[in-house]
This record gives structure tokens, sequence and C-alpha cells, in this order.
């Protein structure tokens, strides 16, 4: 039986708050009225267009579009609105033909009208379009949703239901036996979901979304829930921006004033941005097709229509569950809905506030749902929305990770009250502390309330633990009847607190610095090399593979990808080129993180506009590919051709093609770029060339000796972007960078040599050490560029520091270039003078590290970070980006820092310029610091 804590029934009984009392305050749940249902009719199918239409601005010269079609309508998506849609294709008999607008957002493009005229045969359409005043060409694939549902079934077993993922998953896919990519050049797009009005995740890169140049070329935002998969469905909850009752005209006019405009021209898909309310949206999709199976709109439930990046939901994920669906909205409401059919069942407010509205996504168990109420966990009857319990325990993070064993379920999750902070153990079923684990403090962090920062795999509870320095600790606790009991933890650096520990091949924690732990021992059998998971960066796994998500921050979906072998061994299959969606482009924005659906090969992203499924299954001995590639053999033998026109037809007709089919064109591709130079028909070449990826290597390398320099200057390009690159690209690039008598070639040249990363060291290694100062100056940079790839150029560099007295220059290049590639341990005693002269010259992008070095001299430098606390400018103001760093540094001493205390109080009384906002709380945090663990080791702090 478990333990109980006693506490828990005392409390309840002093403070009146015990179930009866509780639930007769509470108002009980109401139908979900006023929602509008949309079940949508016709034959669905999949559209590709792409258009080629010289002349026309960047972005819509070459352009793929892919959309739905119902019947024989294609509903156009506008790019940057969402209220409303671009247009229109109708196909009538076999023409296809319409108008629409479209705006790439992100992209500072104008909104332009496009038209087309098509003839559609069997399935392909090839016809006219044209964007704005410029004509050129389109063409393309329907597929009909019964193809995609064969070609993409999906076990119904294979779930993410909630945030977290599968329950007992370690936010890892259930295992399957589905063989997966060797290669991201395999990953193909399956569908993109049919709803055109799913807006961006918060937000785009722009501090206010309400200037004219925000509003009106960024995508509109929608909240930043993550979709969840349950039952062969794919369910995602957002908000579209309505004009409501309030009038926005003020905000309205500023918009038409920065533009130079009057009030009445500003468009619809500006308007929206300051629009005060919003609607709220529940949708569900099929998981084979991305058509939409129903979509519930629910109007007038109040909400912002939050568009500013920093102040936006960071989680607002629904959960699936009971077949139900539960979705909390802006509004702050929880709607509960029919998985199957989209009725709505019941609504019920939340009591929630200030950033628990913000951080407030649901958790389905069994026949009820947990959520956020008032503070604390409540759990809700999935049939009723009657409040069953309210958790005695405040949360620290809302989001709760869940352990299933065979008498039933407990949510874990981390709570800071008056006892301080810790992990509790809740019992799902009546919401009693069944165990709780005192002085932890979880590390999860990101806008709203943290991502949790616990995962559950088996009988395994696995979190991120402060370690009391400014870093984390991974640790593995065993569940069972009794506490949770701690296993083994792991030293984890660095950590960005969005992270949450993810389970690889059903055995490994695989952590966010790329060490793979046995989960039973906590041995590090292994450490992965390459991309880590930075500025809102985490992890998810499918089977064997590590999707690293780099950057949660800046709009972009870049993803670096690991495969784990049997023993632990690490595999990067993205060493020189991270894979990025080539379509749909990223979302996110300043710590929103969004867990993306993974099962049986499949990648379900939340993208910029929309929702979207890549094939992650390795291709197999599928005959239609032999046959495909045949027909492209064909093609490539048809760019040879003196005819324009057939040259011309044959790369259209390649372009229509599976990539994996036409890499069998890379060489004539090639020729025909070294041939054409500035022509549409290079950019064509150009275009599918980048496609193909690294089979295109040996081609492009033939063309980097071209005499013309646009060719030479546009196969580097291409080398550059492919990723795994001729064995001869290293000693070529090491020329033509410097040498090139075009400066955009050796530009471009110079580019793809970083590209290279370890492979190209042993030559910068000559290059440095050269007497040639181009070469030397070209050199440290690129090392610096290649980070830890770059580890085999320490010995160089670091007999170049001992030459500080004879050669000045030589030693701050090589100083410089260590600390970008930040090797382990302490650096030589010559290196101490450079580290003091970067770390005080502040502005420096290497000073914190400077500073982070010289710690690793030991307590001798403390009266060197001690007096740099009372560095001024020349203006007699404090330096406050050296203060900083010497609080990061005073940090990592700990208590033997307790010199540094005066100091750091006299700091605390200070008066503070406004500019100094960010640094007098690290001031205060350092002092924090220091003064507890001298406290802990039983000194006197006064």
């Amino acid at each position: 039986m478990r333990r109980r804590y006693a506490w828990v029934a005392a409390w309840l009984l002093l403070t009146g708050m015990g179930f009866g009392s509780l639930a007769a305050q509470e108002p009980v749940a109401r139908p979900l009225a006023d929602m509008e249902l949309l079940v949508p009719e016709g034959r669905y199918a999949l559209v590709t267009l792409d258009f080629d239409v010289p002349g026309a601005p960047d972005h819509f010269r070459q352009w793929r579009y892919v959309g739905a079609m119902r019947g024989d309508r294609i509903t156009m998506d506008h790019g940057t609105g969402v209220s409303r849609d671009g247009g229109e294709l109708h196909l009538r008999g076999n023409r296809l033909s319409g108008t629409f607008h479209h705006s790439f957002s992100q992209r500072n493009q104008p909104e332009l009208k496009i038209t087309i005229d098509a003839r559609v045969v069997d399935g392909r359409i090839e016809g006219r379009a044209t964007i704005g005043e410029h004509v050129g060409s389109v063409w393309g694939r329907i597929r009909p949703g019964r193809e995609l549902a064969e070609r993409n079934a999906i076990p119904a077993d294979a779930a993410w239901p909630s945030f977290l993922g599968p329950v007992n998953g370690g936010v890892a896919a259930l295992p399957t036996s589905t063989p997966l990519i060797d290669h991201p050049d395999q990953i193909e797009l399956l569908w993109r979901a049919e709803a055109n009005d799913i807006g961006q995740g918060i937000g785009s890169i722009s501090r206010f979304m309400d200037g004219w140049r925000d509003a009106s070329g960024l995508r509109t935002a929608g909240g930043s829930a993550s979709p969840v998969l349950a039952d062969g469905r794919v369910y995602l909850s957002y908000y579209v921006p309505a004009p409501g009752t309030q009038t926005s005209s003020a905000a309205i006019a500023a918009l038409a004033q920065r533009a130079g405009i009057t009030e009445s021209d500003v468009p619809w898909y500006a308007r929206e941005k300051v629009w005060p309310t919003l609607n709220e949206v529940v949708l569900a999709i099929d998981a084979r097709t991305g058509e939409t199976l129903w979509k519930a709109t629910i109007r007038g439930r109040g909400g912002q229509n939050i568009q500013h990046h920093k102040a936006g939901p960071f989680n607002m994920t629904p959960s699936v569950g009971g077949g139900r669906v539960f979705a909390i909205g802006m509004s702050g409401n929880l709607y509960a809905l029919d998985a199957v059919t989209g009725q709505g069942l019941w609504e019920r407010p939340l009591g929630l506030g200030g950033g628990a509205l913000y951080s407030a996504t649901a958790q389905a168990v069994g026949k009820m749902v947990v959520v956020p109420y008032r503070g604390r966990w409540a759990g809700m009857e999935g049939a009723t929305g009657r409040l069953l319990w309210h958790s005695p325990v405040p949360y620290q993070h809302v989001i709760l990770a869940r352990w299933s064993h065979g008498s039933g379920d407990v949510l874990i999750g981390a709570v800071s009250d008056g006892d301080g902070t810790g992990i509790v153990g809740i019992d799902a079923a009546d919401g009693e502390v069944v165990w709780r684990l005192e002085g932890i403090r979880i590390r999860s962090g990101g806008r709203g309330l943290g991502s949790g920062g616990l995962s559950v795999h088996g009988d395994r509870l696995l979190g991120y633990v402060e370690a009391g320095d400014g870093r984390a600790d991974a640790v593995a606790w065993a569940l069972g009847e009794e506490a949770p009991r701690e296993l083994w933890r792991v030293r984890v650096e660095p950590l960005h607190p969005g992270n949450v520990p993810v389970v690889v091949r059903d055995r490994f924690l695989f952590t966010a610095d790329l060490q793979v732990v046995d989960i039973e021992s906590g041995r590090i059998v292994a450490r992965g090399q390459g991309a880590r998971p930075g500025n809102g960066g985490y992890l998810q796994a499918m089977n064997d593979l590590v999707f690293v998500r780099i950057d949660g921050t800046h709009g972009r979906i870049e993803t670096c990808i690991y495969r784990v072998a049997e023993d632990g061994s690490v595999n990067n299959l993205t060493p020189r080129r991270n894979w990025s969606p080539p379509i749909g482009a990223g979302t996110t924005s300043y710590h929103h993180p969004i867990m993306y659906p993974l099962a049986d090969g499949r990648l379900i992203l939340r993208q910029r506009d929309g929702l979207y499924c890549w094939d992650l299954r390795r291709p197999g001995d599928d005959p239609r590919v032999a046959a495909a590639q045949a027909s492209a053999q064909r093609l490539a033998e048809l760019l040879a051709d003196d005819r324009r026109a057939t040259r011309l037809e044959s790369l259209e007709a390649l372009s229509r093609m599976e990539v994996k089919a036409t890499v069998i064109a890379a060489p004539a591709l090639a020729a025909m770029l070294a041939k054409t130079g500035v022509d549409p028909l290079a950019e064509r070449a150009h275009s599918l060339l980048a496609r193909m990826a690294d089979a295109a290597g040996p081609a492009l390398l033939e063309a980097t000796a071209h005499d013309r320099a646009l060719v030479r200057r546009g196969a580097w390009e291409l080398l550059t972007l492919i990723g795994e690159k001729p064995r001869e690209t290293g000693a070529r690039v090491a020329v033509a960078s410097i040498d090139d008598p075009d400066p955009s070639v050796r530009a471009a040249a110079r580019d793809c040599f970083a590209s290279l990363g370890a492979d190209a060291v042993p030559g910068l290694l000559e290059w440095i050490q050269s007497d040639d100062a181009q070469r030397r100056r070209v050199g440290f940079e690129t090392l610096g560029r290649f980070g830890r790839d770059a580890m085999d150029a320490l010995p160089v560099l670091l007999a170049m520091l001992e030459k500080r007295a004879t050669n000045p220059e030589l030693y701050e290049a090589a100083l410089e270039t260590l600390l970008h590639i930040s090797p382990p341990g302490p650096l030589p005693a010559s290196a101490e003078p450079g580290l003091r002269a970067i770390m005080l010259e502040s502005t420096r992008p290497t000073a914190g590290l400077a500073a982070e070095y010289l710690h690793r001299y030991g307590r001798r430098m403390l009266p060197f970070f001690i007096e740099s606390l009372d560095q001024e400018n020349h203006t007699g103001h404090y330096e406050y980006r050296i203060i900083l760093h010497a609080c990061r540094a005073l940090v990592l001493y700990g208590g033997d820092a307790q010199p540094a205390i005066p100091a750091l109080r006299e700091l605390v009384g200070r008066d503070w310029a406004h500019r100094a906002h960010s640094v007098l709380p690290q001031v205060r945090r350092t002092l924090e610091r220091i003064e507890a663990e001298v406290r802990q080791r039983g000194n006197d702090v006064e």
C-alpha cells in the first residue's frame, strides 16, 4: 500500500478545503454551446503546384505550394493572413484555373495576385501562371485521398496523446518495427493539413507584432499548442483573430501612420494583428492524409489576441483519452469534445490567471482529465466536467509526467510551496499526494511555467535537477510502492531549461549534451559529436533515432539527427548540414517549445503555415522507384538536346518526380548548369541539384573549374548546401577560397570550406602557420567556426600561446580561436594575460568564455574577479557586461567566493541605471548562491 502523507489530510481540515466544501463552491460545467462544427464534404485530394515565373519577386519565382482539393475546388492559403483565404482554384473538366492572392510571411514580400490556367490529365497539372506582371509556367499533381491513405497507413495504437508523448514513453515514440532513414535526404513530405487558418506558433522574430512591417509581412500567430495523435487522428487547438465588438481603430490608425497610407487602405491581414478578440478552434485531421475530419470553432468566450512573441501562450496542448479530446482555450475555459464526431460536450472556466493562463496543457487519464486549476492540479470527470479532486499542493510547473502501473496512475510534477521545492506523486484517482521528495528543484523554464523537466519510462522517473552551480544533473529514480529511490545522477552541461529527458532504444537516456546513459546503471556508454539543443531547443526520439531541435527561439526548425546503435554508440546523420523542412518553414519563437508527434516512421510538424507530415521510413525495394529511375535516366539524356524546348520539358518533368528517382540525372544537370550560365534553365537545374543533395557532389565539383565566375559561384553554393561532399573537395575549395579572381566566388568557396568541418582541419593548420597574412586570417576564422569539430587543432594552437612575446598577433588569434573551440580543462599559464584582456574587453563575443576559463585557474583568480566588479567605462558608469561575466565566474566558485560577498553587497545597494535591469538580478542571484553555500558550510557570512 502506498504511503500517503498525513499532513495532507490535516492541511485540508485546517483550511476547510476538504473535497465536500470545495465541490459545493464550484460552478458546475455547462453544455458547450455557441459552437460551430464543420464537417467537410466532397472528395479529398492533395495538390502540389510548382511555379516557374522568370522575373517574379524572389520566393515567387520558383515556388512550390502544397494544399488540398475538396470536390473540384482548391482553397488557397493567403500566406500572411489567417482570418480569410487567399482565393480559389476550380477544376472544370480537365482545366484548373482561378485567381488568388499570396504573401510570403517572414520574407517582407508584398501581396501578389496570381492567376493560373492549366490542363489536368491523369492527375498531372501543366499550364500557365501569371504572378503580378510576369508570366511563366505551373505544373504539379493531384493525389487522391485514398492513394495517400494506402501509402501512409498508421497503426491505430501508434499514439502521441499528450504533450510528453506516449504514457511511460520517455518523450519517445512507441517502438515500431518500421526501419527508419539512413540519411536526411530520404525524408519526404507526405501531406500538408487541409486547414488554412492555422497561424504560426508564437511568433515571429519581432518584439512587437503591431508594427507595420510585422503586421503586413509576418504570418499571424495562433498560439503555441503542440499537435497530438490518437486513434489515427491528429488534433490541434489554436485561435484565429476576430474583429469582435470592441473597436481597434486607434491601433489600425497607428499602423496606417507608420506605413504612410490612409486607415482605410490597411489590408485585412494587417488589421487582424490588432483585432482585440479571437475565436478558439479545435481541429481533427486524418493522420494518413491531412484531411480535415471536423473543425469546431468556439466564439465569444473572450481571450486576448496575442501577437507579441514574448507574451504568447507557452503551452496550450490538448489531450485525448476516453473517446474525448480536451483543450484549454485563451479564454481560460476547458472544452471537452467527442474525439470522433467533434460534437461539443461541456465547458468550464478554470480560474487561471497570469502565467498559468499561458501554460495550461491538459492530461487525459482514463475517464478523467487533469488540468491546472486555481494554482493547483485538478481532476475532472471526462463525461461531465464535474470536479473530482483538487490537489493540496501548488505546482511549480503545470506539465505532469504520468506513471501508469498495475494498480492505477500516478501523476508526477514539480512543486514549490511553504515547505520548499520538491517533486510529488499524486494519485490520479483521488488527487492525494502519495509521496514527496524534498529539496529538489527541477530545471524547467521558458515562457509560461516550463516544460516540466520530468519524464517517465517504464518504472523509471527521469529528471533534470538543478545542481546548485548554474548547471544540472540528469537523475533517475526507481518508481514503486514507496517514494522513489534515487538510482544515479550524471552531470549535464550546458542545459537549456526547455529540455525534457528523452529515452532512445527503450534503454538509454540521451542527454542534452549528447551523452548516452544506460538507464539501469547510470553508466555513460558513449557521447555523440555534433549540434546540441540551444536556445529553446529540445530533443525527441523514435526507435534508434534522436532528433535534436537546435534552436526553438528564432522561428526555425533546424534539426540534427543522431542514430544510436545497439551498444549505445552514436552516429551523426547530419554532420555537415542539419535538416530543416524544405517547404513550410519553421515556427515558434522565444522559448515556446512545440513537441512533434512521432509514430511508426512519421513525423508531424507544426510549421509556420500549418501541419505537415514527413515520412522517415527507410525507402524499400519499391518497383515504382525503379521505374521512375529509368524514366529519369531517359530525361537526363534529353538535357543535352540541341533544342531548348526539349531541355525545358525534361527539366519540368524531372521537377515533378521524387528526389530519390532524379539523382541519376545529377551529372547531366551539372553539365547543363555549366553550359547555360545566367538563364531560367540554369535556375531550374540549380534548384534540382539542391534537392538531390550529396548525390550531385561529383558533378558540382567539376563545375567549380568552369571559366565563368557565375557558374563557379553557383557550384560552390550548391556544394555548401548539400552536406556530404566528394573527398577531393577539401583541396580544391582551399585554393578557390583564397585564389579565385572573383571575390563572390572566393566568399562562396570559403563558406563551403567552413561546411567541411573536421575534414578541413589539416589544411587549415597549414594556413595558420603560413607566411601569408590572408591565409592565416582566413584559417583562424574558419577554425573558430568549426567549434568542437576543430579539436585536432589544439596542439598547434596551444603551441602558439607560448609565442606571446615574439608574435603577439599569432598569440591573440590562437587564443580567440581556442575559445571558440572550447577545449576541455584549463589552458596553459601563458593564456592568462590574454584571457584577462578578452574578458575586460566585454563586447567581444568570447568575453564570457574567457571568464569561465580564468575560473579554471583556481582561487588565485578571485581577486581579479572581485576587482572586475568595480570596473567603470569612460563615462564613469559601471561596465555592466564585465560585472555580468565576473558574476558568472564567481558562481562557479560557490562558497570559495566568500571574499566577494562585501563587493557584491555594495553593488546590490548602489543606484543602477535602467539599462542595467538584466545585470542587477544576476548580482543578487550570485550573492544569494554564495551566501547559501557559505551558510551550508557553517561559516559566518556577516
